[in-house]
């Protein structure tokens, strides 16, 4: 695939299983696009921590096995939404600014469904 062709209305599903090991010391995470906004920071300890994340992107009501059919036509898929995302922190790590972080964090999508539905309105 070129990936300067790969336009996400071409992806009808996705499956992702990670993972990272962070070493110990302070680890910030730009999840807000505002650099002068807080960041989200993971403070590690010594031992280090090991992060999994695994997450789903499909078409409703359609099994993962249904949707990563690549001879499934696409007009008997819906529009592609996330089924699942997990992270997993492990030894668990405490998160200082879930808050301030989390309160930007929708600046990092673009919602096209919402304002389709406030017309409905």
């Amino acid at each position: 695939v070129i990936n300067q062709q790969l336009t996400a209305d071409l992806v009808h599903a996705v499956q992702v299983d990670s993972g990272v090991r962070l070493r110990r010391g302070r680890h910030e995470i730009p999840l807000d696009k505002d650099r002068s906004r807080p960041q989200f920071v993971l403070d590690v300890g010594k031992e280090g921590c090991r992060i999994t994340a695994t997450a789903a992107v499909g078409s409703d009501r359609l099994t993962t096995t249904e949707d990563l059919d690549v001879d499934r036509p696409t007009r008997s898929r819906s529009k592609p939404m996330v089924k699942y995302a997990n992270v997993t922190l492990d030894p668990p790590l405490p998160l200082a600014n879930v808050a301030p972080t989390l309160i930007h964090f929708p600046t990092l999508f673009e919602d096209n469904i919402v304002p389709s539905l406030k017309r409905i309105q």
